[in-house]
């Protein structure tokens, strides 16, 4: 069975949501947030980006106060990186920042807002890029996540993204830090039987800037990076 098209989904998908919305129960709840999500999605696919942002915020909010299971924090996550998306195409950049950087700590790992602590951090994560990659496996030693290929590549997009609004904020310490860490999931995936170009696109993307935190002898070294692929 075909899906309805777009404009049928923006019109029919809003109208269940709102019909289990007003339901009682955890089961009402999820099925209004499935549907809010895939209203999201349409309105995204065409481009109505405040409509967009609208379903999602009524699914994160369902997600927060009626939907709670073992699963609400990475589907909130998920939720959280279509809301960036929508934010980012209206404009709406420190807003944007503000839920990528919740998506992340879930998905991934957190990105400390200091300055100072991310100085340190991106010392001891860009040695990484250097070590084999076996290394770059071992959790005890280099603390990540576990992803899986639609994971991997959402993540690289949060990062894409990240790096873009911290510079577009004049944020260069958390932009490097966000172009460092695509790089680094980049290089960890290499050689596994994935799909990883969309994450070297995404990190490429991340480096469209005449300057990295003002440095250009990293800059240069971040090009070569991307070059490789």
């Amino acid at each position: 069975e075909s899906r309805p098209d777009s404009h049928l989904r923006l019109w029919l998908y809003p109208m269940l949501g709102e019909h289990y919305l007003h339901k009682t129960g955890d089961a009402a709840a999820l099925q209004a947030v499935d549907y809010f999500e895939r209203a999201a999605k349409a309105a995204l696919e065409a481009s109505m980006n405040h409509e967009a942002i609208n379903f999602i915020n009524k699914e994160l909010k369902l997600l927060a106060e009626r939907a709670q299971h073992d699963a609400t924090a990475t589907r909130r996550a998920l939720a959280q990186t279509m809301l960036a998306d929508a934010y980012l195409a209206v404009g709406k950049i420190p807003e944007a920042k503000d839920v990528i950087l919740e998506a992340l700590e879930v998905l991934d790992r957190a990105v400390e807002p200091s300055k100072e602590v991310l100085k340190r951090r991106f010392r001891y994560e860009f040695a990484w890029l250097s070590r084999p990659a076996f290394l770059r496996e071992m959790r005890t030693v280099y603390p990540r996540k576990q992803l899986d290929e639609q994971a991997s590549q959402m993540v690289a997009r949060l990062y894409e993204h990240l790096g873009r609004t911290a510079y577009l904020l004049e944020e260069f310490e958390m932009h490097d830090m966000a172009v460092l860490r695509c790089l680094n999931l980049t290089l960890l995936l290499k050689g596994r039987h994935m799909h990883h170009e969309q994450l070297a696109r995404a990190y490429a993307a991340s480096c469209i800037v005449q300057r990295i935190s003002r440095d250009e002898g990293r800059l240069r070294y971040f090009s070569e990076q991307s070059h490789m692929y």
